[in-house]
């Protein structure tokens, strides 16, 4: 124990192929160049204890600033992830709610991982795209583009996600988001968010059928009436919108979330989902707070 927040990180990996290897350039300098990695059945498992305080000063990077800070050269062609998975656990602040969330059967295909100065100048951009299973649940497809010279670290996240039974996200909705599903179904989901090193901004397309939530208490995670969280002035105007589309209208859900600098980038991508979900179902988070979503008619398209 460090009496700090700490991630521990396991990573056990079948096996790894590598080609093209530059064994010159190894000696030379220790650059770590090659054509093509290959993981398969790689299985990455990340836990953090939230109890504890942050460490003073622990600002985690995005990924550009993580390649420019390689003491070393570095550069990848191709990376290549067959049959993978990672699983996350957080032990939440203030509560006994451990958050679980775990990505299977991941193939992947990376392409251009680098810090080398010239391919950085000539407007390298890391594409990643892979096909997985969350929570053993659903299909899941991502578009992740990050050019690397991006000084402010502006990045781009597309997600589809397939059908599955609403309350399958309960693991990680509520500790971190403080909002349980008691039933419903998710058709799809599809989102296309902006990031950089300040916010994210996007849209969602949620789609969903006889939805039901309840909010949670934050310090103890126990469920509480609307009233009881929202307080008596909205107790009795709450309410979810509990289909989308309706009569053929698809509510679009906006994804605005503003970065935890003292969190990772991977924390930062899933509660700018998480946003866009709550903006969706009639639910913003702010200040701790839930506020009831206006209809607008820019937030609507038909179908």
């Amino acid at each position: 124990r460090t009496g700090v927040i700490t991630d521990r990180f396991e990573l056990d990996v079948n096996r790894i192929e590598v080609g093209g290897f530059d064994f010159p350039a190894f000696l030379r300098t220790a650059a770590i160049k090659a054509t093509s990695v290959h993981a398969i059945h790689p299985d990455f498992r990340v836990y953090k204890d939230m109890r504890w305080p942050f460490p003073v000063g622990k600002r985690p990077d995005l990924p550009q600033t993580t390649l420019r800070k390689l003491s070393f050269p570095f550069h990848l062609d191709t990376v290549l992830v067959s049959d993978g998975s990672i699983h996350f656990e957080q032990r939440v602040a203030k509560t006994a709610n451990l958050a679980r969330f775990s990505l299977t059967h991941m193939d992947a295909d990376i392409f251009t991982i680098t810090n080398d100065p010239l391919f950085v100048a000539q407007g390298a951009t890391t594409q990643l795209a892979a096909h997985m299973y969350v929570m053993d649940k659903a299909e899941l497809d991502v578009n992740i583009s990050i050019p690397l010279g991006d000084t402010s670290n502006y990045h781009t996240f597309k997600g589809a996600l397939g059908p599955m039974p609403a309350d399958s996200l309960n693991p990680i909705l509520e500790p971190i988001a403080f909002l349980t599903i008691k039933s419903g179904d998710i058709q799809k989901i599809d989102w296309d968010f902006e990031a950089n090193n300040l916010s994210s901004r996007g849209k969602m397309r949620f789609h969903y059928n006889d939805l039901k939530v309840s909010l949670l208490n934050k310090k103890e995670g126990k469920k509480q009436g609307f009233g009881g969280f929202l307080g008596s002035t909205l107790a009795n105007t709450f309410v979810v919108r509990r289909n989308n589309p309706t009569l053929r209208i698809m509510r679009v859900g906006r994804i605005a979330f503003d970065r935890e600098i003292n969190k990772a980038f991977i924390t930062y991508w899933i509660k700018s989902v998480v946003s866009g979900m709550q903006s969706s179902v009639g639910l913003h988070k702010k200040d701790e707070k839930f506020r009831i979503l206006k209809d607008n008619k820019k937030e609507k398209e038909a179908i």
